[in-house]
């Protein structure tokens, strides 16, 4: 049986995936392990608490674009902005969310 949260995923075919590192199912960098095999084009922002070493080049490996700390949950919305200005599909289809 598929992950929960893949079967979401693949039934709402979502723009930006922003996910936990701790999840019930499996962890977010699996996860995005995961998520490459459906679908890589979906960018992947990784949003923890944890401060693991090694995390962010785990991720990246993963296929996640982005980690944001939860210590630094003000930087959650740059994380995504970036996220959205460095995807030129989603760009189009996203006004300026800092406005």
């Amino acid at each position: 049986m598929r992950p929960a949260g893949i079967q979401k995923y693949e039934a709402v075919k979502p723009d930006l995936v922003l996910i936990d590192l701790a999840m019930p199912d499996m962890n977010g960098i699996e996860a995005g392990k995961r998520r490459s095999e459906i679908n890589d084009k979906v960018p992947l922002v990784l949003f923890t608490v944890l401060g693991v070493e090694g995390l962010e080049a785990a991720a990246r490996r993963a296929g996640i674009c982005q980690v944001i700390s939860k210590a630094r949950v003000w930087s959650l919305i740059q994380g995504i902005e970036t996220v959205v200005n460095q995807s030129p599909e989603l760009k189009r289809q996203t006004p300026n969310i800092s406005e």
